[in-house]
């Protein structure tokens, strides 16, 4: 009997010392994965594009399951914005960014980038992103609709001119009208 209890005691403590070496090797690797990320961002603070671009990629690579994922990834569409590739493809990022994290805090600030990005974009010569911006002045996030109201204040044609009124008279908004008026 003695020796069964030691057995099943035995068993016990092997099962727990498993358990905490796995929880141990879980907490270590958020920590390997959160200095990533910290090493990632100080290159975006430091305006070190390229750099900030390498570390990502590694971190988005090597940590795919990190609750920063979302962060990294908004990032990433960011350096690649600053490091001057072509606009449509980083347009494309941010927009395979929102459809991936939806619910990520990143998101108004993805929508207010691809508006910035439709503007220029349509001012090189392609009105579809014209429409774009339209399209996104419909969302419900006042900040991403400033931005679009600004981009289409800025297109100075006569339909974004239209559509800016139009606005105005549909807008519940006191602050979203006077901002109208401004632009």
């Amino acid at each position: 009997m003695k020796t069964r209890t030691n057995r099943s005691r035995t068993i016990t403590l092997a099962i727990l010392a498993l358990i905490a070496l796995g929880l141990h090797g879980k907490v270590r690797s958020q920590d390997a994965a959160s200095k990533a990320y910290e090493t990632a961002y100080s290159h975006i603070l430091d305006e070190k594009w390229g750099d900030a671009q390498t570390s990502l990629a590694e971190f988005i690579k090597k940590y795919p399951k990190s609750k920063l994922i979302d962060a990294a990834h908004y990032w990433h569409c960011y350096t690649r914005d600053k490091l001057g590739e072509d606009k449509e493809t980083v347009f494309g990022c941010y927009r395979n960014f929102i459809k991936s994290y939806s619910d990520s805090k990143w998101v108004k600030d993805a929508r207010s980038n691809m508006v910035n990005l439709a503007y220029q974009l349509s001012r090189e010569g392609k009105p579809e992103y014209e429409e774009i911006v339209k399209g996104m002045d419909e969302s419900g996030d006042e900040d991403v609709k400033l931005a679009a109201l600004y981009a289409l204040g800025n297109m100075g044609s006569e339909e974004a001119f239209s559509t800016v009124v139009s606005l105005y008279n549909d807008m519940p908004s006191e602050n979203l009208r006077s901002k109208i008026v401004y632009v």
